[in-house]
């Protein structure tokens, strides 16, 4: 896996840490430790994605994202999603 992608899983982490954030999760045992599984995440707001790795750190898996064009297309955003 991409050495950009696990920095950005120790970053986002550090930051739930420095927050004070908790979370529960309810349903990993759902979610399958092998194969292809879609998570819908309706997010209203520009960092909720980050929430969606959460319930996949108990099977040990990696989310990829999908995003609108213009998320690939802004300067900064474009090269880290690509």
């Amino acid at each position: 896996m991409e050495p950009l992608y696990f920095s950005i899983i120790g970053v986002a982490r550090t930051l739930f840490f420095l927050e004070g954030l908790k979370f529960t999760v309810k349903g990993a045992e759902n979610i399958p430790a092998t194969g292809g599984a879609v998570l819908a995440v309706n997010h209203t707001g520009y960092m909720d994605f980050t929430y969606a790795g959460l319930p996949v750190r108990t099977p040990r898996r990696y989310i990829r994202f999908m995003a609108k064009q213009e998320v690939f297309d802004n300067n900064i955003s474009g090269p880290i999603m690509r």
